[in-house]
């Protein structure tokens, strides 16, 4: 699922390789707890691995990826990883699938 770039607000990070980071709930997943498919702060998101959304992540140097149906709780634990920036590299390793948005000038 696509979320229009506004959808989802990107965080600054503080990362070598990571500029920001950003979740979106899926609409579905949105209705179920409260009505709105909107982008939540990740202390109001649930924090259980059933419910999903789309990360965004921009790397150093503007490129920009969704990676779709990611549990909230992976989200939380890239978040607020010691390296960021490791634990990201760590995720893609992993099952998600991504979609290059766009490279920021």
């Amino acid at each position: 699922m696509t979320h229009e770039p506004n959808d989802i607000r990107l965080h600054n990070v503080t990362s070598s390789n990571v500029e920001a980071l950003g979740f979106c709930l899926d609409p579905e997943m949105a209705q179920r707890i409260d009505g709105a498919a909107r982008a939540q702060p990740i202390g109001e998101m649930p924090t259980d691995t059933q419910t999903r959304g789309t990360m965004r992540i921009r790397f150093t140097g503007g490129r920009t990826y969704d990676y779709y149906d990611v549990p909230v709780a992976l989200y939380a634990l890239i978040a607020n990883a010691p390296s960021i920036g490791a634990a990201v590299q760590a995720f893609k390793r992993g099952r998600f699938m991504g979609d290059f948005l766009r490279l920021e000038e």
